[in-house]
C-alpha cells in the first residue's frame, strides 16, 4: 500500500505542505524491494531492517526531494 500527504506546489511563491510518501505491506520480499529502488540515489535517513514496532521499517528522502 503506498499512501501520501500533502500538497501540490503553491503558485502564490509560498513553500508547499511537506509530502511524505509511505509504502506499507505483508510481503516482506516486496516492500525490500519497493525500498530498494527508492534508495537509489536517495539520502537514506534510517536504514531499512527491523523495528521495535515493525518487521521492517526505514525513511529516506528520495533524489526528488520526498522524504
Amino acid at each position: 500500500m503506498v499512501s501520501g500527504v500533502g500538497g501540490a506546489g503553491s503558485r502564490t511563491g509560498r513553500p508547499s505542505p511537506p509530502f511524505f510518501l509511505s509504502v506499507r505491506g505483508d510481503a516482506g520480499d516486496e516492500v525490500a524491494a519497493l525500498w530498494t529502488g527508492l534508495a537509489d540515489g536517495a539520502a537514506v535517513i534510517e536504514e531499512f531492517g527491523p523495528s521495535p514496532w515493525a518487521p521492517a521499517f526505514g525513511m529516506l528522502r528520495d533524489r526528488f526531494g520526498v522524504t
